[in-house]
Order: structure tokens, then C-alpha cells, then sequence
């Protein structure tokens, strides 16, 4: 089994509001800088990333399909790499909600690399958090 690390941020936001604007791609890029700034759809849930200064190349980014359990899975590929599983879940939690981000460390990857991705990650979903509240404080 691989090692595993589940973030989990409070956003004090209905989980509805939440799910919906997590489960549209589109707002992807902004709370996160790991996609770069050209996100564009393929087809259906199928998302294409050109990730600056990245020597890998671009990413794909394939989305769970919306549903009614709070699952925002999504899978990230590269050419010629082993696609990266990321499991996105909202629940409620009262008025608000939480939402936990699972990292998986995949062979390979030392215990400082996993530790960078996971603070990289806890920024964005600060960003996030931020964002969403600032979007209920103007209702």
C-alpha cells in the first residue's frame, strides 16, 4: 500500500455552494497555481493543461462526473507517466462544510518531495477557503 496524507480545510460555505463550484472545472484555476494559466476543455470532463516551465509537458486532467456524494475525484496524466489518482471529497459539516484532499506518495518519492506537494496543496486550498467565503460575504 502507498502512504497516504489527507488534508482537511473548513469553509464556512453550504456544502451545495461548495460542490457546485469545485465540480465545475472552469474555476480550477483560481485557487490553484499547479495548472498554469491555459485551462481548456477537450470534451466531457476531459481538461487540458499547459503547465509552464514544466519539462514534462502538458497535463490532462480528467473529473469525476458530478454526482450527489460530494466526490470531486480527479485523475492527472502526462505523457508517458502513470496517471496520479486524486481523491476530492465535500461533506457537510452544519452551516458549513469540509473538504478533504488525499495525496498518495507514489514510488520514488521521498518524504520531502511528498511534503512540499502537500504544503503547496494546503496553500491552495487556503486560497480557496478564501475565496469562497468572500464569495458568500457579497449575498
Amino acid at each position: 500500500m502507498l502512504k497516504s496524507r489527507t488534508i482537511t480545510i473548513s469553509i464556512n460555505r453550504p456544502v451545495a455552494d461548495v460542490y457546485a463550484y469545485l465540480s465545475d472545472p472552469s474555476n480550477m484555476p483560481n485557487w490553484t497555481t499547479a495548472l498554469g494559466e491555459r485551462f481548456e476543455k477537450v470534451e466531457g470532463n476531459v481538461w487540458h493543461a499547459a503547465v509552464p516551465d514544466d519539462p514534462r509537458g502538458p497535463v490532462t486532467v480528467r473529473f469525476s462526473p458530478r454526482n450527489d456524494w460530494g466526490v470531486l475525484d480527479y485523475e492527472v496524466s502526462r505523457s508517458g507517466e502513470e496517471p496520479l489518482m486524486v481523491p476530492l471529497r465535500v461533506f457537510a459539516n452544519q452551516e458549513g462544510c469540509d473538504l478533504a484532499f488525499t495525496f498518495f506518495q507514489r514510488p520514488g518519492v521521498s518524504d520531502e518531495h511528498l511534503d512540499s506537494e502537500v504544503e503547496w496543496v494546503r496553500t491552495d486550498l487556503l486560497t480557496l477557503q478564501s475565496l469562497l467565503e468572500a464569495l458568500g460575504d457579497r449575498r
